[in-house]
């Protein structure tokens, strides 16, 4: 499982808790973006999970490229399309099925309200319905 660097807890946990409840392994891969995220991800993954089962792997492009070498069951990523084209081509040797989240920078800000939503919900039901919303945040301009 690679992650991204935005929300690199949630993007690369959520799949792993998954991963963990259905009974199989896994490898996981940080981004290299987020160093300090994944170094905590060692410390907490390695005290937490049994190292037969679960493994995670540190590093850039030389640390995936390797990885990809090998066959595995199923691989997500998420991140940007030119890396998503290279693990899909890795994957395809192997006839691996693959799992893609790209993102894509916009470069516009949409604003907009919608009054009637808010009223629809209220309190506790507002924050479980919409807590579960998939988020995605891009601020490279204003």
């Amino acid at each position: 499982m690679g992650s991204a660097f935005n929300y690199p807890f949630q993007l690369t946990l959520v799949p792993l808790i998954g991963a963990i409840a259905a009974g199989c392994t896994a490898v996981i891969k940080p981004s290299e973006m987020s160093p300090y995220s994944a170094a905590v991800m060692v410390r907490i993954l390695e005290q937490a999970l049994d190292p037969d089962s679960y493994a995670i792997v540190n590093g850039g492009v030389e640390e995936t490229t390797e990885l990809l070498k090998h066959k595995w069951d199923k691989i997500m990523y998420t991140g940007n399309g030119t890396v998503a084209r290279i693990i899909s081509a890795a994957a395809a040797k192997h006839l691996t099925p693959v799992i893609l989240e790209l993102y894509v920078v916009f470069r516009f800000l949409c604003c907009f309200r919608l009054p009637s939503l808010a009223g629809l919900f209220s309190g506790y039901s507002r924050g479980v319905i919409l807590g579960k919303l998939y988020i995605t945040i891009c601020s490279n301009e204003v």
